[in-house]
């Protein structure tokens, strides 16, 4: 039994962290109105974080006992620490109604506990991880763990919370904390906002014109670039250069260079097309579209041609020799042999560039600023919008977890291209 019991640890720790941010807790007090110091005094502010760490510190050391068994004494203190942990949340809550029971300083008493808590944590983390150390194929996951809690502290975070405030209604304009818990409220109010629609149409519409382009001419330039020579050599070390640049500042480059004033890509585009002279490209909701996408593809293209050169390159010259032999000319060269063998390839940038291009903002902000009108609005823009503008952080929040499913699917059947069944 002793065993077994630290496989509860840390269903209950993710039980505890979730269930008190929820508002049926009694008194009907919330960790953000702790966090936020709504409720007065160390008892509001200093038992919120009590709790969140307490809660964090069984889900980490309660981890590395999930499937394995360890010493007794690692399994004894993880299971005190977790008994702990709810002493110390009913001692809590108790203070928040009343300060103390018997004459005793409930508070205190759960400061205490809490204390505990972290000693029992650290001493039943120091024995796991000893006895995890043992085994010499565990050491890379030991050497993974300081950049897994950076991760874990700037993403895991920030998505909990967010997907947290996507269920509550919170408008900065009144409340400088959230409000009620509205369920799928803001979810189903995305689905009947048109500008929400528009924002997915044009986000598609994007991604379908910065993949197709960045893929073939990306494949084009790595079929020219193939040849060994000193020129193509030169050209290749130079291919990374565009995408190194910043994407906010790539929307403010082309921006300037399409203004009708002194942009260099105007000035060429009236000399090459005079019937296009009085056309201000960014003032056109198409032109304004595919310009985006062309800033994009001018960054990707070069970057997915080293890609392909790279996939090329691993290609056996004698499997082309003997379709030469064959009678095959270059065009079927290229559409029976090279593309087939490609395909993998090609699939794996789609979903790679595709991910990319659905979370789009940088240029939308510096190039376009969303305009003309709500034109080139892609969805992470509209989250931003409703977020930093209209102040309107519970719908935002459920906005920005719409965008996250989307791109959740694609990082699945990336996953699933690049590694196969085994990596999903």
């Amino acid at each position: 039994m002793s065993k077994r019991l630290p496989q509860l640890v840390m269903p209950m720790g993710i039980l505890i962290l979730v269930c008190f941010f929820l508002p049926w807790l009694p008194p009907d007090i919330t960790g953000f109105d702790l966090a936020s110091a709504n409720v007065s005094g160390a008892e509001g502010f200093g038992f919120f974080y009590a709790i969140l760490l307490g809660a964090i510190l069984m889900i980490g050391f309660g981890f590395p006992l999930w499937k394995n068994q360890y010493k007794q004494t690692a399994s004894f203190l993880t299971t005190v620490g977790a008994s702990l942990v709810v002493l110390v949340i009913f001692f809590g809550m108790t203070t928040l109604a009343g300060p103390t029971f018997l004459n005793i300083d409930l508070f205190s008493l759960a400061l205490f506990g809490f204390w505990a808590i972290l000693a029992a944590g650290i001493v039943g983390f120091i024995g796991a991880i000893a006895s995890f150390s043992r085994e010499p194929k565990n050491v890379k996951f030991l050497l993974l763990t300081p950049s897994l809690l950076v991760v874990m502290a700037v993403t895991a975070y920030p998505l909990v919370n967010t997907f947290i405030i996507s269920f509550r209604e919170w408008r900065l304009d009144r409340s400088p904390r959230p409000a009620d818990f509205v369920g799928l409220e803001n979810y189903i109010r995305a689905l009947g906002d048109r500008f929400f629609w528009n924002s997915v149409y044009v986000t598609i519409t994007f991604t379908v014109i910065s993949v197709v382009l960045s893929v073939v001419i990306g494949l084009a330039m790595a079929l020219i670039l193939q040849k060994p020579s000193r020129f193509n050599t030169v050209v290749k070390t130079t291919l990374i250069f565009p995408f190194a640049v910043a994407p906010a500042l790539k929307g403010f480059s082309w921006r300037f260079m399409l203004n009708p004033s002194w942009g260099v890509y105007d000035t060429m585009l009236d000399t090459i097309f005079p019937f296009a002279a009085d056309v201000v490209w960014l003032s056109n909701a198409f032109w304004a579209q595919f310009w985006l996408a062309m800033s994009e593809v001018w960054g990707w293209a070069p970057l997915i041609a080293l890609m392909f050169i790279g996939a090329l390159g691993s290609i056996s010259p004698s499997i082309f020799e003997a379709a030469k032999v064959e009678g095959a000319n270059n065009f079927e060269l290229f559409w029976n042999i090279t593309l087939p063998l490609l395909k993998p390839v090609i699939i794996i940038i789609t979903l790679l560039k595709t991910i990319f291009s659905l979370k789009m903002f940088d240029q939308v902000v510096t190039m376009t600023g969303g305009g003309p009108g709500r034109a080139t609005q892609t969805l992470n823009f509209y989250v931003y919008l409703n977020g930093f503008r209209f102040i309107d952080m519970g719908y935002a929040s459920a906005l920005a977890y719409l965008l996250i499913i989307a791109l959740t699917i694609f990082a699945i059947l990336y996953v699933w291209a690049l590694y196969g069944k085994e990596g999903v």
